[in-house]
């Protein structure tokens, strides 16, 4: 458990607690430099102070320059009479516990412990989170600092120098006459780090360092990712002669009006070939036909193309005033760490860890700066050529013409898979088709036997009749007369 030990209502940050003396007693109001009183207004206020260490009451606090505005100006809370010591015996932290000897250890180390915390309740749980990811004890933590050795990632850096004290916090716990072994963590970790010299310096120098190679990184691929769209835009023939197809489909739909007869539109109109709707189909647009008319043109390089405008599509996430100001950011992160070093009060520590390093970086700025007026050339010479005014965001002209290059290949996608299935369905036909032919020869035997049983049964019929015998009979009456004939020439010619 922790007792919150607050500066009360109208005494200063910095300014000395009154010394224990009872349960009640009073406080001078701070004075400012000429006497006057410095608390807006306020009558000072009496300082409460338990024979026994309490639970605290986690409120958050009206600074008094909001009082003489509020409900508050005219309640006067030292007119209530309250028993304090029935609320010692209800609200005292019960410590039944062995005393611990006083040594380094910590307050979550000895949770039977009170500990005194001098800083607001949000302030004082943030500083505890951040050091516990950390995992280094104050110490460790100042030495590094010192040495300017201290090697954490760029988020672990960001959380300490938001975290670190205050000149008001150090005054506050510097002013504290109690046994400051027994401040909490985070008044500890303050008055550890609070000594070190240009703190706040150490800290930025560290994390401007540490963000550095990844920060110049990114911006060079953004600036690469520029000039590659702007290669592609400005000399790509394949896509000057789409943009060339498309001015002649205009011209023609505008023909007769005063939209016709026009040597060249503006980029943005990309974004309306989908608008333009036939009166038969409307499922057909002019994107539509465009893209069936691509994938029946001689040339299919043209169709290959927008398979290569990978940099036009992360161009049009990219701002380059953004750009812009994130290198002149990088740049002035320079510009304090130069001037210590050029300081008579630097101390070895910061020379030998930021000296040899501060040319290197001023260096890889200096490309990224000449590599950002390429650009910035670049897509002025882009406006030029495609008739666009010179404030024309970056960011929207690379997105007109990503969007265009996108809805194209989808269509044509879809036009590829609908011509793919037209030809399995033909195919299919044709199958069908072939498999009847070869049904139809097959059935052809089949109609001869048919046509063998129909004479078996004539031959059973005339059985029954009594037809096949006379047949029989003259058929052998047929083969004994000519046999006979046979035998008599053969004995002529004997």
């Amino acid at each position: 458990y922790q007792r919150r030990v607050r500066a009360p209502l109208g005494v200063a940050p910095g300014v000395l607690p009154p010394p224990p003396g009872g349960v009640l007693s009073s406080v001078a109001s701070p004075q400012s430099p000429d006497g006057q009183n410095d608390n807006f207004g306020l009558p000072p206020k009496k300082f409460l102070k338990p024979s026994k260490k309490m639970r605290g009451f986690m409120w958050q606090k009206l600074p008094p320059k909001d009082i003489p505005n509020s409900f508050w100006k005219n309640v006067d809370d030292e007119v209530v009479d309250i028993d304090t010591k029935e609320l010692e015996d209800i609200f005292a932290i019960v410590d039944e516990s062995k005393p611990s000897p006083r040594s380094e250890t910590t307050c979550a180390d000895q949770a039977s412990k009170a500990c005194v915390s001098l800083l607001d309740s949000k302030r004082s749980n943030a500083i505890e989170i951040m050091l516990k990811s950390l995992k280094m004890n104050n110490i460790e933590i100042k030495n590094c600092l010192l040495s300017m050795e201290l090697n954490l990632p760029a988020e672990k850096l960001k959380s300490l120098q938001t975290n670190l004290p205050t000149q008001e916090e150090i005054l506050l716990i510097d002013s504290y006459d109690g046994d400051k072994t027994e401040l909490a963590n985070a008044e500890k970790f303050f008055q550890s780090v609070s000594k070190i010299p240009m703190l706040s310096l150490r800290v930025g120098s560290l994390l401007y360092k540490e963000n550095f190679l990844h920060k110049r990184r990114e911006l060079n691929n953004a600036l690469e990712t520029l000039l590659g769209a702007i290669r592609i835009i400005k000399s790509d023939q394949r896509f000057h002669a789409v943009l060339q197809i498309i001015l002649t489909i205009g011209n023609f739909l505008n023909a007769n009006t005063n939209r016709g007869q026009t040597y060249g539109f503006k980029l943005s109109s990309l974004s309306k070939l989908g608008d333009v709707k036939s009166p038969k189909n409307p499922s057909v647009t002019l994107i539509t036909y465009l893209s069936e008319l691509l994938i029946t043109h001689k040339d299919q390089s043209l169709i290959k193309c927008i398979k290569e405008f990978s940099p036009v599509h992360e161009a049009c996430r990219e701002s380059t005033d953004e750009l812009s100001n994130q290198i002149t950011l990088l740049l002035e992160g320079l510009i304090p760490i130069k001037s210590h070093l050029e300081s008579s009060n630097c101390d070895a520590s910061f020379q030998e860890a930021m000296k040899a390093w501060v040319p290197e970086a001023e260096v890889e700025v200096n490309l990224l700066q000449q590599k950002n007026e390429s650009v910035k050339k670049g897509i002025q010479q882009l406006y030029v050529l495609f008739g666009e005014t010179p404030n024309t965001k970056s960011e929207d002209f690379f997105g007109v013409i990503s969007s265009f290059v996108n809805s194209l290949e989808h269509c044509i996608m879809n036009s590829t898979k609908k011509r793919v299935a037209e030809a399995e369905t033909e195919k299919r036909r044709l199958s069908r088709k072939s498999s009847r032919a070869n049904i139809a020869n097959l059935t052809s035997p089949r109609n001869n036997n048919s046509s063998a049983v129909g004479e078996f049964d004539t031959m059973l019929n005339n059985m029954k009749n009594g037809q096949v015998f006379t047949e029989r009979k003259k058929t052998t009456l047929t083969r004994h007369h000519t046999t006979t004939t046979t035998h008599n020439h053969q004995l002529y010619q004997t």
